[in-house]
């Protein structure tokens, strides 16, 4: 329901992985159509599959292999030049997970890999085996907030070369405290985390990605990213926060006070934060998933400019046909020509220019009536829906 509101267009699926996110846009609002990205090969392979089964979506969803800081380039591709929405979902998809050949699960066996895209050159082999103790532990540290990071650096080190995900686990688990494995899930969960991150330098793209994709998005358009740990949701709140701050922007609702409205580019959306009870029970891994979104607000010049004609058409015009009406009134003849004389003489005892005007005040309360309406037609606001 987060695009339900959004202006008919694209919308940007940045981490397509088997399409749950994606296919859910495409089948539930028929003004969208979707563009997606995905570094993993497979993603891309399992979507034209889902293409080729249901043709009816293959008309408004498209898949490309592309790293979610390279979607510009795809759009430019396609043509499109701005976009009613964006989605990133940071986390890791259940078929990469549970694959244990490709190295992302410490519950399997399986090769030291953590890829996103088999075809890139850094893999987890190589940053447990070649990193020096200071290098693994601040990566550890800083991709995952480890508070072990330094005893799990100097175990791994000392137990090297390290070729399987079962065999990193087991260590990482002997360097933690006994105390510390009892709580927090997994020993490991969080070092695995931090080798993801550095095999595929999720983080680096992250800034630069969703700065672009506020840029694109138009106003009324609405930008949403699901993050999995502190590291990824420092960088999410750091950026939308830097979009409500900038000047550019100011929230046309008749439902938002202007105190709250603030001046940027986009204004932060209230929606849940974390999964319900119900969804963690039901997709155990959305567990530590938070959700953040901000809406692009309308240009303030064009809030002046919409002000301006909705000044001119219920002031300036009325304005001008009174003051003609007047002018007709002093030369003896009503605004269409008709000589008062004889329109009195066939009864006609008042005229729309004899009628008194509005008062001004009333003028300027219809004016700020015609704004607001305007404003909210153009950014879709349902008065069902505060």
């Amino acid at each position: 329901m987060l695009f339900r509101s959004v202006p008919a267009g694209v919308v940007v699926d940045a981490t397509y992985g088997r399409g749950g996110h994606a296919e859910a846009i495409v089948r539930t609002h028929p003004h969208l159509r979707v563009v997606a990205v995905d570094r993993d090969p497979e993603a891309v392979r399992a979507a034209e599959e889902l293409r080729r089964r249901e043709p009816a979506l293959a008309a408004r969803l498209s898949v490309h292999h592309a790293r979610f800081d390279q979607v510009a380039d795809v759009l430019a591709a396609l043509g499109v030049r701005t976009i009613s929405g964006a989605l990133f979902d940071l986390g890791v998809s259940s078929p990469q997970l549970d694959d244990a050949s490709r190295g992302f699960s410490y519950r399997q066996d399986g090769p030291l890999d953590m890829r996103m895209d088999p075809g890139s050159a850094l893999s987890a082999a190589d940053v447990v085996n070649d990193y020096d103790e200071a290098r693994l532990a601040e990566v550890i540290r800083a991709h995952s907030d480890e508070r072990f990071a330094r005893r799990i650096a100097r175990a791994i080190v000392a137990r090297r070369p390290l070729r399987t995900t079962l065999e990193l686990a087991e260590i990482v688990t002997a360097a933690i405290p006994a105390p510390a494995r009892r709580t927090g899930g997994h020993p490991a969960k969080r070092t695995f985390q931090a080798l993801r991150i550095e095999v595929n330098g999720e983080l680096d793209a992250l800034e630069g990605a969703l700065g672009w994709a506020l840029e694109a998005t138009v106003p009324g358009g609405r930008v949403a990213v699901l993050s999995y740990h502190s590291g990824e949701d420092r960088i999410v709140a750091r950026v939308f926060r830097g979009a409500e701050r900038r000047p550019g922007g100011v929230v046309a609702s008749p439902y938002v006070h202007e105190d709250r409205a603030g001046g940027g580019s986009a204004r932060r959306l209230r929606v849940p934060k974390h999964p319900s009870q119900a969804e963690r029970t039901a997709h155990p891994r959305s567990r530590s998933a938070r959700l953040r979104a901000v809406e692009r607000c309308v240009p303030a010049a064009a809030i002046a400019m919409s002000c301006a004609k909705a000044i001119v058409s219920l002031l300036v015009v009325p304005m001008i046909t009174r003051m003609a009406a007047m002018g007709a009134q002093a030369e003896g003849r009503g605004t269409d020509g008709v000589s008062l004389a004889r329109r009195r003489g066939q009864g006609g005892r008042s005229c729309r220019w004899q009628q008194r005007a509005q008062p001004v005040e009333r003028l300027q309360r219809l004016a700020r009536r015609e704004i607001v309406r305007r404003q909210s037609a153009q950014l879709g606001f349902d008065r069902r829906r505060r």
